[in-house]
């Protein structure tokens, strides 16, 4: 479990903190991680799972070891990407996107197009994530978008 945790769970964190990850490629990395918890190696031989692997990811406090799936990890990194550019943070990175992607306009209110970058299109994927529990505190209104941003609880 130490062996998984510290090596085959964080691996891939650069690449899914940046990138929206396929789908195919989370769910093999997934397999990857199950087969070495069941057999010790990542050999596509048979073996017998004494427990489905959704019971294994469970919390430890629901009776689980913790385990993620990683399109759960790699969904809740870019969230925080988006996250950083919901809220304005001052970074070089927040900067370049907003001067690039929306210079005029706000994070909320900006569609998807295909024509733009796979790492732009990765975090505006996770902005409905960010949209749920977000709020908008309308101080002096210049900055609020009452047509996009979620302003209302």
């Amino acid at each position: 479990m130490v062996y998984i945790n510290s090596v085959a769970l964080v691996m891939p964190t650069y690449s899914m903190s940046t990138f929206k990850l396929p789908l195919l490629s989370c769910r093999e990395l997934d397999v990857v991680v199950r087969r070495f918890w069941w057999n010790g190696s990542t050999e596509p031989k048979k073996f017998w799972a004494a427990i489905p692997w959704n019971a294994l990811c469970q919390p430890k406090q629901m009776g689980g070891l913790g385990y993620r799936h990683f399109e759960d990890i790699n969904h809740a990194l870019l969230s925080k990407l988006a996250w950083q550019l919901a809220s304005k943070v001052d970074r070089p990175w927040c900067n370049v996107f907003k001067g690039k992607y929306f210079p005029r306009d706000s994070f909320w209110s900006i569609q998807e197009k295909n024509t733009e970058s796979f790492i732009w299109r990765g975090i505006l994927s996770a902005r409905n994530t960010i949209t749920v529990r977000a709020c908008t505190i309308i101080a002096f209104g210049e900055d609020v978008d009452v047509w996009w941003q979620p302003w209302i609880p």
